[in-house]
């Protein structure tokens, strides 16, 4: 009754004060936990470009997946993908699949890819359904012990050409063979075609210090927005390159398919992303 009283006489009523409260509270919430709460999409629903990556085992052995996913909103999935084996090979192919939404918000996923291998995932999409989150937990395409996680986003607009200037970062993973290399650069899309760009690496093979040059070079996209890009460094290497086109053309995903004009004797992907 005294705090009443008080508040009375200050001109201020116990419903003011809380509705007063209340919008407080609201203004200092940080924007992204309201956007959070009003835009959260638990299931997959549409195609994602997804980059996966198998960390070091206990052999010194690594691997990874370059993969389109398609969702269709009814439990069911198709898709491609490249993989750079543990022996540096690289298979190409097509996959399906299913999944199902957990009471986490998260989903389970289960691949069949026409190699043979089956793969159960966990996945969970992040930013309002743009971006999937990726961790490999079973099948028969993982052994015992390996860890395979990545992520991916949403594309849109399949098929289209990507123009634009990208921010480029590649990474060599390490393994039994191989010391861990970082590629870092800018690249240069015309929407033709062509290629040109320039580049900073560092890590065992290049020296004791980075390196830095140019490049020029070609890529080509398909109908489900994957692709290959060829970079032709000026120290006299060539790599090439499996890429899935995303989010219309705001985000490349990279995996390396060839070195130097040849075979690989490493395991080497990334990102760009548009500037």
């Amino acid at each position: 009754m005294k705090t009443r009283r008080k508040l009375a006489r200050l001109g201020v009523s116990v419903p003011a004060l809380a509705l007063g409260l209340a919008l407080c509270f609201a203004f200092f919430t940080p924007a992204n936990k309201l956007w959070s709460a009003s835009a959260q999409v638990t299931s997959p629903n549409g195609s994602y470009g997804i980059l996966l990556n198998q960390w070091i085992d206990a052999n010194g052995t690594t691997s990874a997946l370059l993969a389109v996913l398609n969702f269709d909103g009814a439990g069911n999935i198709t898709g491609t993908y490249t993989l750079v084996g543990q022996t540096y090979n690289v298979l190409t192919g097509t996959l399906t699949g299913t999944y199902s939404g957990n009471p986490d918000g998260s989903n389970t996923a289960n691949l069949s890819l026409d190699l043979g291998a089956t793969v159960t995932a966990v996945v969970t999409l992040t930013d309002g359904g743009a971006g999937l989150q990726f961790m490999a937990t079973g099948g028969t395409g993982i052994q015992p012990g390996h860890v395979v996680t990545g992520s991916g986003r949403i594309q849109s607009a399949q098929g289209s050409m990507p123009a634009g200037s990208y921010g480029l970062l590649l990474n060599r993973w390490p393994d039994a063979n191989n010391g861990p290399q970082g590629i870092f650069g800018v690249v240069n899309l015309d929407g033709a075609g062509n290629a040109t760009g320039s580049y900073t690496a560092a890590g065992p093979g290049v020296g004791p210090a980075p390196i830095s040059g140019t490049f020029t070079g070609a890529y080509s996209i398909n109908p489900d927005s994957t692709g290959s890009l060829t970079l032709n460094l000026d120290i006299g290497a060539t790599s090439k390159y499996a890429i899935a086109i995303t989010e219309g053309g705001a985000g490349v995903l990279m995996l390396q398919t060839e070195g130097n004009g040849g075979g690989l004797n490493h395991v080497t992907s990334g990102t760009a992303r548009l500037q």
